[in-house]
């Protein structure tokens, strides 16, 4: 779903941004979980660790390493937009310098990455709340990406003008300013 959405959301942002990487964002919307696919587990967003990324990455490139080297390179840089941002020191130095190079030139698209896959856990939780009622997912998910979304939005025009409108940002605030102090999350041990 995530990849369906983000293509969504890069066609329809197509007149903000003229230079958008479309194939490097796309391909790190297909390849981003498949680490965790690899490792045959999700970790969900509370329990997210540096250790579980670099795990991620291991199993990533044990699988992707299998390929031609021009193809590795390709999906390499693709699945570490998602990392880029983070700066994690505990990766590998050529990933790092892959990670960089991303911060440096391809901003947007670190961003865009960012957006897409926040707003895919928001969808998934709304989803939960209109279908069935589960007032406890949507609270939860909005607790932690609501501020995440906000800042996303103001440095991606696209995303505010097309998702992240005022008037989603002020449905979603007073959704979490009702439920206030309800269903906190515990990091699990």
């Amino acid at each position: 779903s995530l990849a369906l959405l983000g293509s969504m959301l890069i066609q329809s942002a197509r007149p903000y941004h003229s230079g958008l990487d479309e194939v490097l964002l796309l391909n790190a919307l297909l390849v981003h979980d498949h680490g965790e696919a690899e490792l045959g587990r999700d970790v969900v967003y509370i329990n997210k660790y540096d250790q579980a990324d670099l795990d991620e990455y291991g199993a990533f490139c044990k699988r992707y390493r299998k390929l031609p080297q021009t193809l590795f390179a390709f999906y390499h840089e693709a699945f570490l937009l998602q990392f880029a941002n983070q700066k994690p020191i505990r990766f590998p130095l050529k990933a790092r310098k892959v990670m960089n190079y991303l911060r440096s030139q391809k901003q947007t698209e670190c961003k865009f990455f960012e957006f897409i896959e926040r707003w895919d856990y928001l969808v998934y939780a709304l989803e939960q709340y209109i279908q069935r009622g589960n007032e406890k997912i949507l609270v939860q998910v909005l607790r932690h990406q609501f501020p995440k979304l906000e800042k996303l939005a103001q440095d991606v025009p696209a995303c505010k003008e097309l998702v992240w409108t005022p008037a989603v940002s002020e449905w979603c605030s007073e959704f979490m300013q009702i439920h206030s102090g309800k269903w906190i999350e515990i990091k699990s041990k």
